[in-house]
């Protein structure tokens, strides 16, 4: 029975499964610390597995790949200039939205406070409220053609119209620029074989088009509201053959980035809403950094799956061996010790970021 109690006992200490239960964790964690000292944090190793395996990137437009400074090139009257700035700038000083943001500030120099009741946002559309007893309303062609009220000329670039009591008052024409590092971020992510890239927006199809022309997406689809992205994001994910990733910002790419298999969000820039359902936040909006952290997240795999073979390899090597020879116990120990320290030492290569080419 000695014979057999001790051999069991070497047996046991072989089969510690100490060098897996350590290694994998601390492979998620010290690559999840890296990318976290260069501004990515990641909510999870489970979305560092989900993002190496993406091989669609889909973006938003303003405030992702635009700068979100969105600023209002001209103006054209076809009322009173200060009746339209005062309704345009009491009802956009409500909204977050970038581009309400940039009429407020246009505005503001030139523009008094007035009581505007019963203000309603609409996302992806515009606002509605009431001015001394007279609808009046900002927003989109299309939300003005709800309204009753027919726009008979059509920009090509984006505009803001402001009406009041089913008359047009005039148009703010808007102007975005587009990330500095938004054309070579997408160039990246094909290098490292992200097969698709595709963008989404509000935008009329000529402004979106140009942009993604520009910066060198596979696909543009414009004209969209915040429910038809999601849409969008929502058949890529449900045909389930590539897993893909979403970039946002704002408040109407919060249900797109809870859909994508990863959802990515500019934490600079970017809202409340959209920071809670992201799975990972860039906190400065750098693009360059998506291709950085999907290049580190299949680092970080490649070194979780060598500790597996690694670890269940040599063990079940050693375990097999100590059935059929004598083995001491202090060599089943110094095995096992052996084994978790070679595979913490491999965890501590995810600390490391890797270049991109």
């Amino acid at each position: 029975f000695a014979w057999w109690i001790y051999k069991s006992l070497s047996f046991l200490v072989i089969s510690c499964p100490c060098a897996l239960v350590i290694s994998v964790p601390l492979a998620f964690f010290v690559g999840i610390g890296a990318l976290a000292k260069k501004g990515i944090l990641i909510k999870g190793s489970n979305y560092v597995d989900m993002l190496a395996k993406t091989s669609v990137g889909v973006f938003d437009k303003t405030g992702t790949i635009t700068k979100g400074e969105i600023a209002v090139v001209w103006v054209e009257c076809e009322d009173e200039y200060n009746n339209l700035m005062n309704i345009a700038f009491n009802l956009e000083n409500v909204s977050s939205h970038p581009i309400a943001k940039a009429i407020v500030n246009f505005c503001k120099d030139v523009s008094f406070k007035i009581e505007i009741s019963d203000v309603q946002e609409i996302p992806g559309k515009g606002l509605k409220g009431l001015f001394n007893g007279e609808v009046v309303l900002v927003g989109n062609v299309s939300f003005f053609e709800e309204n009753g009220i027919k726009i008979n000329e059509v920009y090509e670039k984006s505009c803001v119209y402001v009406g009041r009591n089913g008359k047009l008052l005039g148009r703010f024409i808007l102007g975005d620029t587009i990330k500095e590092n938004a054309k070579s971020t997408v160039s990246m992510l094909k290098s490292i074989g992200i097969k698709e890239c595709l963008m989404l927006s509000g935008d009329n199809k000529q402004v979106a088009q140009s942009v993604g022309n520009l910066v060198g997406f596979d696909r543009v689809l414009s004209e969209l509201l915040p429910n038809e992205k999601s849409k969008v994001v929502e058949d890529i994910v449900k045909n389930g053959k590539k897993k893909l990733f979403f970039a946002g910002d704002g408040i109407n790419d919060a249900p797109s980035l809870a859909i994508a298999d990863v959802g990515i969000s500019m934490g600079k820039l970017g809202s409340d809403e959209a920071l809670q359902a992201s799975d990972i936040s860039i906190m400065d909006d750098d693009l360059s950094k998506i291709p950085l952290s999907i290049l580190h997240s299949r680092k970080i795999r490649k070194i979780v799956y060598e500790n597996i073979v690694f670890s269940l390899g040599l063990k079940l090597s050693i375990m097999i061996l100590s059935v059929f020879i004598y083995l001491p116990v202090w060599v089943a120990m110094l095995s096992d010790v052996g084994v978790m320290l070679l595979a913490v030492l491999n965890s501590f290569r995810c600390s490391k970021l890797k270049k991109i080419k």
